[in-house]
């Protein structure tokens, strides 16, 4: 699969001099290809080192042929590994693992995953909603594991797949209360993926580009199967 992906600081973090607290990796293995993302909590002063640490650690586990669980686990433990007090690094993470058989997704928090199957678009892994817009899990919570969701897909039935952290909900989700996609939006961006003269730089000036109601980082990882010739 093409793989493309960009992240960029939101326009509130611009305003207080902070940078990007989005990270995002990928990796190629005999277990298939896998993407992470993760999302740094704003609010906490070494959260882009925490989304760093929970992607570099997921893709590597993801690698090695761990279920995806594990491999969230194994995200987990870096992440708490950082510090005493794993608080300052405070982060969402999704992953999505596309193998030979079956494509798996998986998310702690309030990430994006969408699922191209023949010309629809599908939500994965999607997260129970708090009580509150901001509301979320974080990898370091002491419930995260308990709160981790999994969707399976065919894989012979995928040919695309996309992951966004929530910095982009008010323009990628149709209902952002119950994580309904706005369909036109990822139909686009997998044929835009399949032109010949797509690249991440695209996606980078897209994102920098595009209005968002949140002021939070935007990071947007997308995947698709070679367009037929």
């Amino acid at each position: 699969m093409k793989v493309m992906a960009a992240s960029v600081t939101g326009s509130a973090h611009q305003r207080l001099g902070q940078g990007c607290q989005d990270a995002w990796a990928s990796a190629r293995s005999s277990a298939g290809l896998v993407l992470a993302v993760a999302d740094g909590a704003g609010s906490r002063p070494r959260a882009a080192e925490g989304a760093r640490t929970a992607v570099a650690a997921a893709c590597a586990a993801a690698s090695d042929g761990d279920p995806l669980p594990r491999a969230f686990a194994r995200a987990r433990h870096a992440v708490l590994s950082l510090a005493a007090d794993p608080a300052p690094f405070a982060c969402t993470l999704t992953v999505v693992v596309v193998g030979a058989t079956e494509v798996t997704a998986g998310q702690i928090g309030d990430g994006i995953v969408a699922v191209e199957q023949g010309a629809a678009a599908r939500s994965a892994a999607v997260a129970a909603r708090g009580e509150y817009v901001n509301e979320t899990v974080f990898l370091t919570s002491d419930d995260a594991m308990d709160r981790l969701v999994v969707d399976c897909f065919p894989a012979a039935e995928v040919t695309g797949v996309a992951l966004s952290t929530d910095g982009l909900r008010s323009v990628i989700l149709d209902d952002p209360a119950t994580g309904a996609l706005y369909t036109p939006f990822f139909t686009d961006l997998w044929s835009y993926a399949r032109l010949d003269t797509a690249a991440s730089d695209g996606l980078h000036t897209f994102l920098s580009e595009v209005p968002d109601g949140t002021g939070d980082d935007k990071t947007l990882v997308v995947a698709v199967c070679a367009a037929e010739r």
